[in-house]
């Protein structure tokens, strides 16, 4: 049975924690200023029913704003490649101080009709005001982070 695959690229600044090929549970960057370290964290999330990446991620997103009123979305992102989907929502925690930055990021085959769908995602945490500094890092990891072609059956 053909099983699908992603990629997720990492920058040299970034230092792998757990990997397993490809697939990298945790990461971590450290800058030359502690304020400029961020976490990266890989995750299958499973969802009822055959849902996009876009809708995948709006319902975690309003799931984590309704239990924590000082979060709030600051950036929506879709693409769509055909065949699959990648959505990016970023939030910010304004009760910490630097406020702290998310970016879920997920991505899910084209929808089929299945009963529970897993949808790897990836979860980036900052300090907000780095986020000029560590824009093309995450620019970078965001834009790696995609399924590779099916293998034929028979592989």
């Amino acid at each position: 049975m053909a099983h699908s695959q992603f990629k997720l690229s990492l920058p040299s600044t970034w230092t792998t924690i757990d990997a397993v090929g490809d697939s990298v549970t945790e990461a971590i960057r450290y800058g030359t200023d502690l304020r400029r370290d961020a976490v990266l964290r890989l995750e299958s999330r499973t969802f009822s029913g055959h849902l996009s990446a876009s809708d995948a991620a709006d319902l975690t997103i309003g799931r984590l704003c309704a239990q924590n009123p000082h979060m709030q979305v600051s950036q929506t992102i879709n693409h769509d490649y055909g065949t699959s989907s990648q959505a990016v929502r970023i939030v910010v925690d304004g009760s910490q101080d630097p406020p702290i930055a998310t970016a879920y990021v997920m991505i899910a085959e084209k929808p089929e009709n299945v009963r529970h769908r897993v949808v790897p995602t990836v979860i980036i945490q900052w300090a907000a005001p780095d986020a000029g500094t560590l824009g093309p890092e995450f620019d970078h990891v965001i834009s790696s982070f995609r399924f590779t072609p099916r293998a034929p059956l028979g592989e």
